[in-house]
């Protein structure tokens, strides 16, 4: 009943009415794992991306800096050019 409101749902979406649900009937929660897939390397290590996330999260003034409101240009600046 479920499946066929979420084909209902996302009528024509292949990945709902095939993919997800074949491989979650046949792994189990495992079928809904990401794969491995083509790309583009990544550009930020692990730690970086944590470190990125800690200061994007940080409060402004936390990070010594004149202003109380935040922008994605003003972390791009913070990042880029040195803290």
């Amino acid at each position: 009943m479920l499946r066929k409101k979420l084909e209902k749902l996302f009528e024509g979406l292949y990945i709902l009415k095939g993919s997800i649900f074949e491989s979650f009937n046949e792994k189990g929660l495992d079928g809904l794992l990401d794969k491995p897939r083509g790309g583009a390397p990544r550009v930020f290590t692990d730690e970086q991306r944590k470190e990125i996330i800690k200061i994007a999260l940080s409060h402004p003034r936390d990070l010594n800096l004149p202003f109380t409101n935040r922008s994605l240009s003003k972390l791009r600046d913070y990042l880029t050019n040195g803290r």
